[in-house]
């Protein structure tokens, strides 16, 4: 079999590409152990195709019940072997699968983080007669140990009612990058919306409205993220991020995750590549990557998404958005900077 294989290097890490299923070239030239962290978003056996791609025939994510658990059961113990003893494999999944999903995690070695799943909220779709409109995906947690790296993190978000104890001072919240806009640092929890920037360099690539939950209304991108948003899909930032396949996700999502379960340097993989966001969320966070996509057409249009990536308007945003740095609570000079 030929092997068709892309190495680039971005902002001093490695991203190797391949255009094959990942079982033709994992079991075969992967050493167990060898991964810190997967970050995959395979098929949700849905009849979902890809409105992106030029290909007609379509049936990756066609399954019925029994041949999703045995494909997602196949998957599961490749990543559980691949990953080191401490690695995590974030994935993620369709509600409407959730039967199967637990099932296939049963067949294998994985602990399941149930407290750790998440729901990545997001505007798309429709409603119709006997059902609600979605506005919700699903991404599991898994782990090989108890072990399993865990990084303090934290986002930027603006506060609106900015408290202050007897005598003026500040209560947990200070006076963010243009010096007025009252600020502070906030956990990550188990529904995680896209945020939006607060800064000139990112406010002119911010476009279109979103739905705020709080009210019902449809309101402009303001970046006032106080109140749980949906926005549009894959991203807000839509100059910054191209959408290039109808499956895609959002990449300031698996920047928080790669951040949350890796450190610089380390390889994450990602057997369903899709767009390759993972990979360019890898280049932006200093993480090496490796990643697989069969379709030769969406594997040519990933590599260009990367080549298109505004890469310092990235680092920018990540960096004076997200901390992972313990000392910098509510002290905006001792974030850790991201990798150049």
């Amino acid at each position: 079999m030929t092997k068709k294989r892309k190495e680039l290097e971005i902002n001093g890490v490695s991203l190797i590409l391949y255009n094959h299923d990942y079982k033709d070239i994992l079991p075969h030239e992967y050493l167990p152990e060898t991964i810190d962290l997967v970050v995959s978003d395979p098929p949700y056996a849905i009849g979902l195709s890809n409105s992106h791609s030029d290909k007609i025939k379509q049936d990756w994510d066609k399954f019925t019940s029994d041949e999703y658990i045995t494909f997602m059961t196949d998957w599961f113990n490749e990543m559980y072997r691949i990953l080191k003893e401490d690695g995590t494999c974030w994935f993620f999944y369709g509600f409407t699968r959730i039967k199967e999903i637990l099932a296939s995690i049963e067949n294998t070695e994985f602990i399941n983080l149930l407290e750790n799943h998440f729901v990545y909220a997001r505007s798309k779709g429709r409603a119709s007669k006997n059902k609600l409109k979605s506005l919700r995906e699903e991404c599991g947690h898994l782990v090989k140990s108890k072990k399993y790296t865990w990084n303090s993190e934290e986002y930027l978000r603006r506060v609106v009612a900015p408290y202050r104890e007897k005598g003026g001072k500040k209560r947990g919240w200070d006076y963010g990058h243009d010096g007025k806009t009252p600020v502070r640092w906030t956990g990550l929890g188990n529904v995680i919306p896209i945020f939006t920037a607060l800064e000139e360099v990112v406010a002119e690539d911010r476009r279109g409205v979103v739905l705020d939950i709080g009210s019902g209304e449809r309101i402009p991108l303001s970046g006032d993220i106080y109140n749980l948003q949906f926005p549009v899909v894959p991203s807000v930032l839509n100059t910054m991020e191209k959408q290039v396949h109808t499956a895609q996700k959002a990449i300031l999502i698996l920047v928080m995750i790669i951040l949350l379960s890796s450190k610089e340097g380390d390889w994450v993989c990602d057997c369903f590549g899709g767009s390759f966001s993972t990979a360019i969320a890898c280049a932006i966070t200093g993480r090496n990557f490796v990643g697989f996509e069969k379709d030769k057409d969406t594997y040519e249009k990933g590599i260009k998404h990367i080549l298109d990536t505004p890469w310092e308007k990235w680092s920018t945003y990540v960096k004076n958005h997200i901390s992972t740095n313990e000392e910098g609570k509510f002290s905006f000079g001792l974030r850790k900077p991201m990798a150049k």
